[in-house]
């Protein structure tokens, strides 16, 4: 199957978006086209695909940044990746609404709820992990509770925020800590994805919240 994957910026195709396109690719023929389109006839004239998929990119906005409407003028089956569903999600599911596609795709658990706003069939998505780097290395516990990810005052209720404030009751035991706040450009240690496994690995607990 000829798959085109079309991404608005070139952060598409880069962290763990690009393993989308990497897998796909094992069993198809996949071309990323990366750009600034208003209709998506304009980007399947020099490329006869059988699908077309919108990727992470068009979605990966927030306050009132609503994404420009890109016409569906093709008889090419097309699918969108809804993304950052904390932020403006009623502007994005009307993007997806008027776009029409022939499905889209969310990591969110109310993928049913959007459905039945959009009229639009939505499937599930489910994060997943390389198990020759996540798995148990053996190593012992150093720390009790592990806390990492990036802060913004947008996602949900606040809550990363609102645990990172409270951290300092927890100082009777090992803490491995590492936040990184928007308000101050993301500035921070950002893990490679074995450093990652291996704190993972040697935590007693590890929080992750809701995006």
């Amino acid at each position: 199957m000829k798959i085109l994957y079309f991404e608005s910026n070139k952060k598409g195709g880069c962290n763990y978006y690009s393993d989308i396109i990497k897998y796909l690719s094992n069993y198809n023929e996949v071309k990323l086209v990366i750009g600034k389109f208003n209709k998506l006839s304009d980007i399947v004239e020099n490329y006869h695909p059988d699908i077309i998929i919108l990727g992470f990119t068009h979605l990966d906005c927030g306050d009132n940044n609503v994404p420009p409407l890109i016409k569906n003028n093709i008889d090419i089956p097309c699918y969108v990746i809804l993304n950052k569903e904390y932020t403006i999600l009623d502007k994005k599911l009307n993007w997806i609404k008027n776009i029409n596609p022939k499905k889209a795709f969310t990591v969110h658990h109310d993928y049913l709820n959007f459905q039945k706003i959009t009229n639009i069939p939505f499937e599930r998505i489910m994060w997943s992990a390389n198990t020759n780097i996540f798995k148990d290395y053996k190593d012992d516990y150093k720390y009790d509770f592990f806390f990492s990810g990036v802060i913004r005052k947008e996602q949900t209720s606040d809550w990363r925020n609102i645990i990172y404030q409270n951290i300092d009751k927890l100082q009777e035991f090992k803490l491995k800590i590492n936040a990184r706040f928007q308000n101050n450009n993301y500035k921070g240690k950002i893990f490679d994805n074995k450093e990652f496994a291996k704190l993972l690995a040697c935590s007693k607990i590890s929080l992750t919240t809701t995006g």
